[in-house]
This record gives structure tokens, sequence and C-alpha cells, in this order.
């Protein structure tokens, strides 16, 4: 289940930001999840909730923002976008399988949410 490894990561960043900005606790994280990772949502966040308690973060919510695949065929040139994974994929103009994967196997955080030590 490599959605704890993940999530390990992202508390991690979280509350280092949280102690660089003397924040008193981590109140949201949004992520922009590619649907080629893996990474099952409600997993990860049953992981942070378990990993998050007594720290900083605990009880912050983590909001997932699904990014979809973007493909460009080797061999037309075509390009395509999936919306959900898949574990084949193919070309909607020639039917090929050459496809090169552009977008979406990217987990990026882009926002974290603090509330600031008075």
């Amino acid at each position: 289940m490599h959605e704890l490894g993940v999530m390990m990561k992202v508390l991690d960043v979280a509350l280092k930001v949280a102690e660089e900005h003397q924040a008193k606790a981590v109140t949201e994280i949004d992520i922009d999840l590619g649907i080629m990772t893996g990474v099952i949502p409600l997993h990860a966040q049953k992981m942070f909730e378990l990993i998050a308690k007594d720290t900083a973060a605990a009880g912050a919510v983590v909001k997932f923002h699904p990014i979809p695949a973007r493909f460009v065929c080797r061999d037309c040139g075509a390009r395509m976008t999936k919306y959900k994974p898949d574990v084949e994929f193919f070309c909607d103009s020639c039917g090929s399988g050459n496809l090169f994967l552009e977008d979406g196997a990217g987990f990026h955080m882009t926002n974290i949410g603090l509330i600031q030590s008075a």
C-alpha cells in the first residue's frame, strides 16, 4: 500500500511549512493527483488521518483534485485525454497502443491551509 509512504511525505511537508510559518495547525491540504499514480484517494485520506494523529496536522482535510491522463500516440501523433485509469490505453484515432504519457502520473501539493499562532 504505497498510500502510506506518499502520505508520510505529505505530512512531513505540511508540518515543515507549518513550522516555517510558525503556525499553530494545518487545516487543509490540496493535492493535484494524476489518475495514473495508482493512489486511491480514500485510502490515502485514511492513512493521513492515522499518521497525523497527535501532530499539528491532526484533523486536517486532504482534498484530492484528479488530473486526467494525457497521451500522444507515437504512431499517428494524435493527442487524447482519459479521465479514468485503466490497464491499457489505445489511440482514439488509429487504435495503436504505442502511447506516450504526457501528464496524469504526477502528485503535487498545491495548497496548505494554516492557522497562525496568536
